[in-house]
């Protein structure tokens, strides 16, 4: 279907191949190679495999935001596997014999081996300086944490559930999210500021630097989120992943728990503070590269947090080598291996 696409249109074969040719004029950064450039079909106005479609205005704003901004190339959605590489250039155009709308990019492949390591750029992850948390009762306003899932890995009848009777201070309308693949990862994401994150509004210790005011939103939200949503996050039937996630200065945030087990979900809320205060010293230290996108690993086993890569605009991907040898060999969710995906 993608060849029969791009062949229907000159102007998008054209395009490609220009693209491919001119790759260099992409490059974020001069030292920025990729060892394979090729061009594909990114999206189209089809019906999919779960029976939905992209609307020609989204499929133009899709190329648009790539033009500007570009995207990390991931496999199958998973945030624990480095990205790819990224799209250098797409284009949306109009087969008028399949008469769909589609989005053709050229995508460049990274060599994994060359990706730089926090070490290397100056990152010492056991050393970070935090600085002081100053603790604001905007912290504790209404609507400061979001629950986001895809309806097609998650049935929306148990968001509904979760969110009947959750605290104020959780959103009353989830976000809703969009993985295309053809067996999608489960994601469960609670979405707040790094700030929330910084002070937890799940442990013993945000209610301690607040006072007794706290107390009870503290016991509520601890309560909400142990028996309700990781409860039932726990019941799911497929492997899936819990999140912690954040934006904060331009750049995506995301903690992440690859297990199903209670405790272990429930040990990651106590300490996701620890993981918070750590990412914002990270991000400051990688501000000159202009991070992007900064993911955190939960170890099941250790029981601890820490970074696994960071993508940045003008350094590539940046990695923790130890963790990634790790990750490998623990499995994602009850003792199956990983997909390597996004």
């Amino acid at each position: 279907m993608a060849h029969d696409l791009i062949n229907e249109v000159p102007e998008a074969k054209r395009f490609i191949g220009s693209a491919c040719r001119g790759w260099d004029k992409f490059k974020r950064y001069p030292s920025e190679e990729f060892i394979e450039i090729r061009g594909a079909v990114l999206a189209t106005s089809g019906i999919d495999s779960q029976n939905e479609s992209f609307a020609p205005e989204g499929l133009y704003g899709m190329a648009e935001q790539i033009r500007r901004d570009s995207l990390w190339l991931m496999y199958e959605h998973n945030p624990l596997n480095l990205p790819l590489g990224r799209v250098l250039a797409a284009k949306c155009f109009y087969a008028p014999n399949a008469q769909l709308h589609f989005v053709a990019g050229v995508v460049g492949i990274y060599d994994s081996s060359k990706y730089a390591s926090f070490s290397s750029v100056g990152c010492d992850i056991e050393n970070l300086t935090t600085g002081p948390i100053t603790t604001t009762v905007d912290d504790t306003n209404p609507f400061s944490l979001t629950v986001s899932y895809n309806p097609h890995e998650i049935p929306s009848s148990v968001i509904e559930d979760l969110l009947r009777d959750a605290p104020p201070e959780v959103a009353r309308e989830p976000a809703l999210e969009a993985r295309k693949s053809a067996d999608p990862l489960t994601i469960l994401a609670i979405t707040a500021s790094l700030g929330v994150l910084v002070n937890n509004p799940f442990s013993k210790k945000f209610a301690e630097r607040l006072g007794e005011r706290a107390a009870d939103s503290t016991a509520a939200l601890s309560s909400w989120l142990n028996e309700r949503v990781v409860a039932a996050f726990s019941r799911l039937e497929k492997e899936a992943l819990f999140e912690f996630r954040c934006q904060e200065s331009g750049c995506r945030v995301e903690f992440v728990v690859p297990s199903k087990d209670r405790l272990v979900v429930q040990k990651s809320a106590e300490t996701v503070d620890e993981a918070a205060k750590s990412a914002r010293a990270l991000l400051n230290a990688l501000s000159r590269f202009g991070p992007e996108k900064l993911v955190y690993r939960y170890d099941p086993k250790t029981l601890q947090w820490w970074p696994l890569y960071a993508a940045t605009r003008t350094r590539g991907i940046i990695k923790d080598a130890r963790m990634l040898i790790a990750a490998e060999r623990v499995p994602l969710s009850g003792g199956d291996d990983p997909d390597s995906s996004r």
